[in-house]
């Protein structure tokens, strides 16, 4: 049931198969009224196809035969073979020796590079009776053979009509050039297992190759070389006889006698035809069907989305049939939504500036209120007094960037700048008992961060630091990098020690100046990023992380 619900629910893959099946009906007939029609025609074209593959078989192992025997021959030419097969000095033959079996070692190695790995061992045998070889290290089991094997051309290789410890071998007789009498033989036998892969092809016990005689001298079954094949005994198969063109060998190839065998073949090969061509009209009908169900599932999956609120329009609609006109009232209703998302999503941005400007109309009286403080307190001594106009000139300077209109965000220097005008005032009231350092390097100085952020934190760092302590105060500015991330740090001391752990998060705790400034970071950059307080031993510290960005 679950099936037939996952069909319907797929319109391609449901007219696929109903088509499919539409398709395979007739072409089943077809090949059953063909397999019916054409009995004595598929009877002959088996025989023949029989024929014509022992045919392409057999030139292939003639072309590896007839390239094997070219090498040997010009293995038989070279010099120093021959030198050695003449030579009667001992010292000589002696030091031709070695040189002969790199010799016949390299030919070796040259046929399994242009031939194949086909050849077992090469013999170089002299009529004096040395022997030299190079492959297997098995001695000849019929070397006599070899000696008196009839030859119909003394110049060129022959191929035994014997097999050699079920090897097929090759002779060939080496002649002294000045004098024409014979000096050697130079005999190559090919292994047993690899000479088979030329026609692994055929079945088992299908293809023989044999000499004049019907001797096999090669089989997939080593127990039937070197005996004789009698064709006429094989009552269920019938011989197809190819003659070798380079040697006197024969190619047999034994197919089923019975007609039924061999229409049986066929008529599977007409069901694999069937099922091809089955296979074809699927993939044909799967790519027609596509081009019509492809942009219905693109829709589908698109609505999906727009359920997740992911917008998407629908692409290279090409066409102007009904599938077109309902993409394209799709896309106008996205880019329509998407419209009306935008309009709310501004409205939105202009009531959160709203309430950054109504943050920022906080702090900016909230600090002249205490630097005004700060100007009284002086205002009572004489000493004090003297240092009045300074401040009041930093005051104007400080106030002036705090109320000037402009962008929100300016570079950390410039903060740092003010900040320093606002130690610089709390240095003329404190004196001796203040101490401040700024440690800013230039490669931070020119990210840009909200404006008027440090300033309400070094305000804290003296309303609940320095204005408590009865000894020398410190204050420290600092910027690092830390995860990629720019962190601010102001540093006070502290009047009464904590005795909390050694970092205690404060945030629910931050003053009204610190809560401000924690409101913009969060309003402009999310939840990784804001102000964090932390105690220490005689020290507070309020930490400010943002973003390294770059505008």
């Amino acid at each position: 049931m679950k099936v037939i619900q996952w069909i319907r629910t797929r319109l391609l893959y449901k007219m696929l198969i109903l088509y499919s099946l539409l398709t395979l009906v007739p072409l089943s007939i077809v090949s059953v009224s063909f397999y019916a029609k054409s009995k004595n025609l598929l009877e002959k074209k088996s025989t023949e196809t029989a024929q014509q593959t022992l045919s392409e078989v057999s030139e292939k192992i003639d072309g590896t035969l007839s390239a094997i025997s070219k090498q040997l021959n010009l293995t038989g030419q070279n010099k120093f073979i021959t030198t050695l097969l003449i030579s009667k000095n001992e010292a000589q033959q002696n030091e031709l020796e070695p040189i002969v079996m790199n010799v016949l070692q390299a030919e070796k190695t040259d046929v399994k590079r242009t031939v194949g790995d086909f050849v077992d061992t090469i013999y170089l045998r002299s009529n004096s009776g040395k022997s030299y070889s190079v492959g297997s290290n098995t001695a000849l089991e019929f070397d006599e053979a070899f000696q008196i094997m009839p030859f119909e051309f003394d110049y060129i290789p022959q191929w035994a009509f014997f097999t050699d410890r079920n090897r097929m071998a090759c002779n060939l007789k080496i002649f002294d050039k000045s004098t024409g009498t014979e000096i050697g033989r130079l005999i190559l036998t090919l292994e047993v297992r690899k000479v088979t892969k030329l026609y692994e092809q055929f079945p088992h016990d299908d293809f023989y190759i044999t000499n004049a005689n019907n001797i096999v001298v090669s089989a997939n079954d080593d127990s039937k070389i070197g005996k004789l094949i009698n064709l006429h005994l094989q009552t269920n198969k019938v011989s197809l006889t190819q003659k070798s063109r380079y040697s006197d060998f024969q190619y047999v190839y034994l197919i089923p006698s019975k007609p039924g065998q061999i229409i049986t073949k066929q008529a599977f090969f007409s069901v694999y035809v069937t099922l091809i061509s089955w296979f074809a009209v699927i993939l044909i009908t799967f790519w027609i069907l596509r081009r019509v169900s492809a942009p219905i599932m693109r829709l589908t999956r698109l609505m999906r989305k727009a359920e997740k609120e992911e917008y998407g329009l629908m692409n290279d609609v090409r066409t102007t049939d009904e599938i077109a006109v309902l993409c394209n009232g799709y896309n106008q209703l996205v880019m329509r939504t998407q419209e009306l998302i935008e309009k709310n999503y501004k409205s939105g941005l202009l009531q959160k500036e709203a309430e950054l400007a109504a943050i920022r109309m906080y702090i900016n009286p909230h600090f002249l209120y205490n630097t005004l403080e700060y100007i009284s307190i002086l205002s009572r001594t004489k000493e004090g007094s003297d240092h009045i106009p300074d401040i009041v000139q930093n005051l104007g300077g400080i106030f002036r960037f705090s109320i000037a209109p402009g962008d929100t965000f300016v570079p950390l220097k410039t903060e740092i700048f003010f900040v320093e005008k606002y130690l610089q005032i709390h240095q003329l009231r404190y004196g001796n008992r203040l101490h401040f350092e700024i440690d800013v390097p230039d490669t931070y100085k020119s990210i840009p961060i909200p404006k008027l952020i440090l300033q309400p934190l070094v305000e804290n760092a003296f309303v609940h630091g320095i204005d408590r302590l009865q000894i020398e105060g410190r204050v420290v500015v600092r910027a690092y990098e830390a995860d990629f991330k720019l962190i601010i740090e102001v540093e006070n001391s502290v009047g009464n020690p904590v005795e909390a752990p050694e970092h205690h998060d404060e945030r629910k705790g931050l003053g009204s100046g610190l809560q401000n400034v924690n409101t913009r970071i969060l309003f402009h950059y999310g939840h990784d990023y804001g102000v964090t307080l932390l105690q220490e031993t005689n020290i507070t510290i309020a930490r400010v992380t943002l973003p390294i960005t770059f505008h």
